[in-house]
């Protein structure tokens, strides 16, 4: 992998970058949206990387300087080049970009406040950090991270601001040590996350004081998420270097007969094979766009239409959320809840095995972990499949996120009272 330079000639392989990851359902269309975004955050851009493979550019970031001689004219220039052809095509082909542009608008309207609130002195800006979709989970943001660092040291930057949203990558920098200064809505009332991050990013471990951190596990295991195997593939996903994303699609659940007398197996699961018949599987979920009665995401273990397990929080109706659980045994459910708050948009989960039977515990930190149910699945000995799921059972849909996934050895210790009753 080589880092170098962002030059003009890169212009057209980002676009293309940005277009596949954030426009894709824009078909043909998505590149010309690339590049419209590109040209913006080009405009806010003094020093730029590419990350390259086989010479193709793979991740590309950008950085903006607080300093005004620092500003570099060949990036002003890119962008200055570019726009005019670019809009006058997107008006020959009648593509809108209202609604990207609306959502880049409001992470500058959150900077710029930021930057008015707690100052610029010595603050670099990150217009821009992405990896094409074919090269994530290699590590290629960290490279070029590594590289921006020094760029930033050597120009006097003490911090780092940039701004996300609930479809980009801002997990990763909560794991890098970097803090939350400040948060938005976009579009007001929609549940969409717009974030403003600002720190010196700790690309070496995760920070200490990073809210979620997950509880020490020896010999744990950090899941490839690309070993997984979907069941009903979703048409919208994402692996990025901070985890997965799932876009529900309206419509979708799992449920087996009981009370409703209904039978709905249609929920996409991402899952691992394994038949270690002793482990703990553990997963922070963010559920910030969940807005519909039902929408909900988890931990699942999913064997066929009639035997799974399921633990999630369920949206309900803005006041309450059911954080619960579900187990299905030879086709019939049950559904184990209790009432929480309904401000609460992101929770752990820790499933644990200890042959056929379960323990599904959950926490707000990944530190103290709370007991949710345990079960016995009637097909769950031997070779079995664990991960993740995310649904919405009536008209609507949002998108899931999933990070920190490890397996790890079992947490649920053997049981040291009561002896067995002989056979």
């Amino acid at each position: 992998m080589e880092i170098r330079r962002f030059y003009g000639r890169d212009f057209e392989a980002t676009s293309k970058i940005v277009g596949d990851t954030w426009y894709e359902k824009d078909g043909r269309h998505s590149y010309w949206l690339g590049a419209d975004e590109l040209c913006t955050h080009l405009m806010k851009s003094d020093y730029g990387l590419v990350a390259l493979e086989d010479d193709e550019v793979v991740g590309v970031l950008l950085l903006g300087s607080w300093r005004e001689g620092d500003h570099d004219s060949q990036m002003q220039a890119v962008w200055r080049q570019q726009r005019t052809n670019i809009r006058v095509m997107m008006r020959a082909l009648g593509i809108s970009d209202n609604a990207g542009m609306a959502l880049v608008e409001e992470e500058d309207r959150l900077v710029d406040e930021a930057a008015a609130t707690l100052g610029t002195d010595g603050v670099a800006t990150m217009p821009l950090l992405i990896v094409a979709p074919a090269a994530r989970w290699r590590g290629v943001a960290k490279m070029l991270m590594r590289e921006a660092i020094a760029w930033m040291e050597s120009h006097g930057a003490r911090e780092l601001r940039l701004a996300t949203s609930d479809d980009c990558d801002w997990n990763i920098y909560e794991r890098w040590g970097m803090r939350r200064v400040m948060a938005g809505e976009f579009p007001v009332g929609s549940g969409y996350g717009v974030y403003v991050y600002q720190g010196w990013p700790d690309l070496d471990a995760v920070h200490e004081g990073c809210e979620g951190k997950a509880e020490t596990m020896s010999d744990k295991a950090t899941f490839d998420v690309n070993a997984m195997v979907w069941t009903r593939e979703p048409k919208k996903w994402e692996v990025t270097d901070a985890g997965l994303s799932i876009t529900t699609e309206p419509g979708t659940d799992l449920w087996q007969r009981t009370y409703y007398h209904f039978r709905n197996d249609n929920a996409p699961a991402l899952q691992l094979e394994t038949d270690e018949p002793f482990f703990s599987f553990v997963v922070r979920t963010d559920f910030s766009g969940a807005h519909h009665r039902f929408d909900q995401c988890g931990v699942v273990i999913y064997l066929d239409s009639e035997n799974w397990i399921k633990g999630s929080v369920e949206y309900e109706d803005g006041v309450i959320q059911h954080l619960g659980s579900v187990v299905t045994n030879h086709g019939w459910s049950d559904w184990a809840t209790t009432e929480i708050p309904a401000d609460t948009r992101q929770m752990w989960y820790r499933l644990s095995r200890r042959e056929d039977d379960y323990r599904i515990d959950c926490s707000a930190d990944g530190k103290a972990w709370h007991q949710m149910r345990v079960c016995h699945l009637h097909e769950g000995a031997g070779t079995i499949r664990v991960g993740v799921y995310a649904c919405s059972p009536e008209d609507s849909s949002f998108t899931a996120h999933f990070t920190d996934l490890q397996m790890g050895p079992c947490a649920w210790q053997a049981h040291d009272g009561q002896q067995p009753d002989e056979e």
